[in-house]
C-alpha cells in the first residue's frame, strides 16, 4: 500500500503483514481439501470442486463462503475460486506441513 503524505511528492509505503501457517490452524480438514484442490487444479468453480472432492455441492459452497470470509480465497466473475496471492505462501506451507500437498 501506498499512501499520500502531507508533504508534496512523498508517499508512505506500508508492507502488508505476511500470513503465517499458524493462522490456518483452525481450519477443518474439508476446508484444507478445498484449498488443496484449488491450488492443484488452478481455479475451480463449486460444481467442479464438488466433483473433484466427492463432496455435496452445498457443502462445498458453504465452505467456500467461509474461506472467502477469512479472505483466504476469492471468487471471480465466472464463479471460479482462487487462493488470494497474499495468502498463497502460508496456505502452501500449511498444506505441506499437514501432508495435504506434496512437492512435485
Amino acid at each position: 500500500g501506498l499512501r499520500a503524505t502531507e508533504t508534496a511528492n512523498i508517499l508512505e509505503v506500508s508492507v502488508p503483514r505476511p500470513h503465517e501457517s499458524h493462522d490456518l490452524e483452525s481450519l477443518a480438514d474439508s476446508e484444507l481439501f478445498i484449498l488443496t484442490a484449488i491450488i492443484l487444479h488452478e481455479d475451480l468453480d463449486a460444481p467442479s470442486l464438488s466433483q473433484v472432492l466427492n463432496m455435496p455441492e452445498p457443502t462445498v459452497r458453504a465452505a467456500c463462503r467461509g474461506l472467502e470470509q477469512l479472505t483466504l480465497i476469492s471468487e471471480n466473475a465466472t464463479g471460479r475460486y482462487k487462493v488470494r496471492l497474499k495468502w498463497l505462501p502460508a496456505v502452501e506451507r500449511h498444506l505441506r506441513r499437514r501432508s495435504f500437498l506434496h512437492k512435485s
